[in-house]
């Protein structure tokens, strides 16, 4: 998570009463090691910060440190688990570009709010390929998050523009830059791949861009 990105989720959760916003539950969380490793300023300025005022209820598909109830959100049983929680927001970010079929996480997540309960999603608009463990090239506009879930209406929305760009990024991951490289060279091994990774290079002087939209479950 980027710095810019986590800002503006804090500060549109800041607006919220205390009591329309914890517990919050965290959608595919990672582990804490994950979390800290992407951008230990993110972790510090959103999750900390969240964590110190109030509940936070992490959850993921995999086991791990920080992880707080491990099941698969696709699964019924697991979202009627998660639906005893009430939360009042639920957080998912950066987790829909690596889904196959994103609608049915974004279904789940839309049983799980209750009436009024906020939604607040976090996906990239403007950043290059990168498998965790795959990459669907899924780069959509606020707008477009919030056809996925036509039971709410926004309350806030914005492509959020981050300070980086992919050749700082290649800059400072030398063995990324390598990669990349010798992947270039490469057109017919796997060419979906090869596109989805030469693809995106006439971007590589534009500052990555996040869509970042809050979601408010109608009454």
């Amino acid at each position: 998570m980027f710095v810019t990105e986590a800002k503006w989720i804090l500060s549109e959760i800041k607006k919220l009463d205390k009591n329309e916003k914890f517990p919050i539950l965290n959608i595919g969380s990672a582990t804490l090691i994950a979390r800290k490793r992407g951008n230990p300023s993110s972790y510090d300025l959103l999750y900390k910060a969240l964590e110190d005022e109030g509940k936070v209820i992490h959850t993921d598909i995999q086991k791990g440190e920080g992880i707080d109830i491990t099941g698969d959100i696709t699964d019924k049983t697991f979202v009627e688990h998660l639906k005893k929680i009430d939360a009042k927001l639920i957080l998912c970010n950066n987790l829909l570009e690596h889904i196959e079929i994103p609608q049915r996480i974004c279904s789940s997540i839309l049983e799980i709010a209750s009436v009024g309960s906020y939604i607040l999603l976090s996906v990239p608009y403007r950043y290059p390929y990168h498998y965790d463990p795959i990459d669907t090239m899924f780069r959509p506009t606020p707008e477009q998050i919030h056809k996925m879930f036509p039971e709410t209406e926004i309350v806030s929305k914005e492509i959020v523009k981050c300070t980086r760009t992919y050749l700082d990024m290649l800059k400072n991951d030398k063995r990324l830059a390598a990669i990349i490289f010798f992947r270039s060279l490469l057109p017919f091994y796997k060419p979906k791949m090869w596109w989805n990774t030469v693809g995106y290079l006439p971007n590589l002087f534009k500052k990555f861009e996040v869509s970042c939209v809050l979601l408010r479950k109608r009454q």
